[in-house]
């Protein structure tokens, strides 16, 4: 009896977090059915996440990308929106222009982060190299478009990250998030602990010095989809 209405919940919640395909009411009724189905059956929703995890082991994917500041600013705040941590390390054959990025967290959780990180950084780097031919006597304008647009994508992640645990709390909605965020810091932290990693917090820098690309990479960063499509999922 439990473990269906464990289902039932884990099912709730997944729609209560879609919001491609569901609107504000759709995702507050989900909640209240939660919420009403937590307190029938006195169940914790920690116990719920922590049983849908038991099935599925926590991992790490390492892979070798660009290393500029801007896409590790992008890297930190998407790993953290999907439930994921995140380190680097240098790649000393081909310098700083490329590393090594590892993303620690459950498999699909990881595979989100990696795809959407890709489809991100082609989109900014596109749309940074048109701005910068009609701004071509600025030779600051597309790394001052990068890093205004990664930081107002990591900033938006983080505020997707808050909202999630602050938002609603009559219908249980921020209990219900908070667990999976903490739940997930914790696993994540227990598996980097047991291979005995252990992570150095760097500051990003990334200085804007073009006004014209530092406003027209926020702007782009503010349209960018945090969310993979349905083809590429």
């Amino acid at each position: 009896m439990t473990n269906s209405i464990h289902d039932k919940i884990r099912k709730l919640l997944a729609l209560a977090n879609d919001t491609s395909e569901n609107g504000e009411a759709e995702r507050e009724v989900a909640m209240k059915m939660i919420q009403k189905l937590l307190i029938k059956h006195r169940i914790e929703m920690s116990d719920v996440i922590l049983e849908s995890d038991e099935q599925v082991e926590v991992t790490s994917t390492t892979f070798h990308f660009h290393n500029a500041p801007w896409i590790r600013t992008i890297i930190v705040g998407l790993s953290k929106m999907n439930f994921c941590q995140y380190y680097w390390t240098k790649d000393f054959l081909k310098g700083a222009a490329y590393g090594y990025h590892t993303i620690i967290g459950l498999p699909h959780e990881i595979e989100a982060t990696i795809e959407l990180v890709k489809v991100i950084f082609h989109s900014c780097d596109k749309e940074a190299k048109v701005g910068a031919k009609k701004f071509i006597e600025d030779k600051s304008f597309k790394r001052s478009f990068l890093n205004a647009a990664s930081t107002k994508i990591y900033y938006r992640a983080m505020e997707l990250v808050t909202e999630s645990i602050s938002h609603d709390s009559e219908i249980g909605t921020a209990l219900v998030v908070k667990n999976a965020y903490e739940v997930a810091d914790q696993r994540n932290s227990e598996f980097l602990e047991n291979r005995g990693t252990t992570i150095k917090e760097k500051k990003q820098r990334t200085r804007t010095k073009s006004r014209n690309g530092a406003t027209q990479g926020s702007k782009f960063g503010s349209t960018v989809s945090l969310t993979l499509s349905k083809k590429i999922a």
